[in-house]
């Protein structure tokens, strides 16, 4: 595939010295692809304001009626969504399972895991390794501190970018 921002650590390389160094690729990868998206969205809303006038959508945010206008016509007091936000959970589990079983415990090696990601752990070996990590690490929401402060610090790199 197409390399966007390349890197010079890599669970692939199994070059990481730490689980620090993962979570400053993390900063850096979600910095660049936060504001690309941003980029990405701006274009989209120029075209809609242009071409498309969502009638139903309007009809569902407050003073587009009352304006007799849509969305991108000025219709709404604030013409701003936010990007989906999905999976987050599965971000700070997903953290915690790396820093714990690859980092903490050594049990898993880093091209080890970069290998059964590639293939979706496709196969008996990969799926022996997608249990432990499902069974073998802390969950976030699960009055565990750890996971809810480390989740808390890779997420707030987000916001700290959309902010800017």
């Amino acid at each position: 595939g197409q390399v966007f921002l390349p890197q010079e650590h890599a669970l692939s390389k199994g070059n990481f010295a730490n689980f620090d160094q993962v979570l400053a690729d993390w900063d850096r990868q979600i910095r660049y692809y936060t504001r690309k998206s941003i980029e990405i969205e701006y274009v989209v809303d120029t075209m809609l304001e242009d071409n498309v006038h969502d009638i139903l959508c309007s009809a569902l945010v407050d003073d587009c009626i009352e304006r007799a206008k849509s969305i991108k016509q000025g219709g709404a007091k604030y013409d701003w969504v936010s990007g989906l936000q999905v999976g987050i959970a599965n971000l700070g589990n997903s953290l915690a399972a790396v820093k714990k079983l690859v980092f903490d415990q050594g049990a898993i090696g880093q091209q080890e895991l970069a290998k059964a990601l590639a293939e979706d752990f496709d196969g008996l070996t990969h799926e022996q390794l997608r249990q432990r990590l499902i069974n073998g690490a802390p969950k976030y929401g699960n009055d565990d501190d750890s996971v809810d402060e480390l989740l808390a610090r890779a997420y707030q790199t987000y916001i700290d970018e959309l902010k800017q």
